[in-house]
């Protein structure tokens, strides 16, 4: 199980390196403009994102000398991310390079999340996640990130994704 938890962290630090210089390249004064209130160059878009990328891997390096905190932040997030990309992609509008296959990961990743307990690692190794409350904000994720698809598959794709 710990095994196949490691492939998934492998992915989903992939995922989160392609949206740093996807974020970079085309979405850096979307994302940063409003703090800094000036266009942001790509490298202090640059400077940003690794600040923030840096910020999130010290908090997991704390969190993670106290190994069940951690698994519940790395569930935790996962949570996020289905229920948080759908409105990310109603905001931006159309589809783009990625779009797709982030789908598909925060869908599978999701379902692999909330298994119950002897399938799902999360609610085995962590006994207060083997909760009916648990199962239910699982089956609201799932439900997410399927809306989060089916947004995708209706949208068109946006100009930047064909370069």
């Amino acid at each position: 199980m710990f095994e196949v938890l490691w492939f998934g962290c492998v992915i989903f630090v992939g995922i989160e390196l392609f949206s740093l210089f996807m974020s970079v390249k085309y979405e850096r004064n979307i994302i940063w403009k409003k703090y800094l209130h000036r266009d942001v160059s790509e490298l202090t878009g640059w400077i940003m994102g690794i600040f923030g990328y840096l910020t999130g891997f010290a908090m997991f390096w704390l969190l993670r000398l106290g190994d069940h905190i951690c698994l519940i932040l790395m569930m935790s997030t996962n949570a996020i991310l289905a229920m948080a990309v759908s409105w990310k992609l109603q905001e931006m509008g159309d589809r783009r390079f990625g779009t797709i296959a982030l789908g598909w990961f925060t869908l599978f990743g999701t379902i692999f999340t909330f298994l119950p307990k002897g399938y799902g690692f999360f609610a085995t190794a962590i006994t207060v996640l083997d909760h009916t409350w648990f199962s239910l904000l699982g089956i609201i994720c799932i439900i997410y990130a399927l809306r989060y698809l089916w947004i995708t598959y209706r949208y068109p794709v946006n100009s930047l994704a064909k370069n």
